[in-house]
């Protein structure tokens, strides 16, 4: 019973050290630098009047409604690296941050102040996933 069991045990470790052997597909996993995605509805942080019953906005930066937060990652995108593969790593979230304008700012000793846009957590928006370079086991 144990040497069945023993037998078993090294069939089944040596097929798969053989199915690894054979996904060994000579690729590294790719740099992905993170980056971020602003919404295209945006206002501006300034000094406001209405003229003819249109909104108009002067001075002061724009403020976008949402800003999304790509990390860092890394993708399997076919680059080439002799005895290694690409393997999925794990899931990275993707950060939302509400922004909507704040406090003014002094402009130097003039007492006039322009408005910021600031951001902050509004969340997550979903992940990516990220992969990493693993070698293959040697034949």
């Amino acid at each position: 019973m144990i040497v069945r069991t023993l037998t078993t045990l090294l069939l089944t470790l040596g097929c798969a050290a053989a199915a690894l052997a054979q996904d060994c597909t000579d690729e590294r996993a790719t740099d992905v630098p993170g980056h971020e995605e602003e919404s295209t509805k945006t206002k501006r942080c300034g000094f406001g009047f209405q003229l003819f019953g249109y909104d108009l906005d002067l001075l002061g930066k724009r403020c976008p409604k949402w800003v999304k937060v790509f990390p860092d990652h890394q993708k399997c995108q076919g680059e080439e690296l002799a005895g290694h593969r690409c393997v999925y790593d794990e899931q990275l979230e993707i950060v939302r941050l509400d922004c909507d304008c704040a406090d003014a700012t002094i402009i130097f000793d003039t007492g006039f102040a322009l408005p910021n846009c600031d951001c902050d957590y509004g969340g997550s928006s979903g992940t990516i996933e990220d992969y990493q370079t693993q070698e293959c086991a040697p034949e």
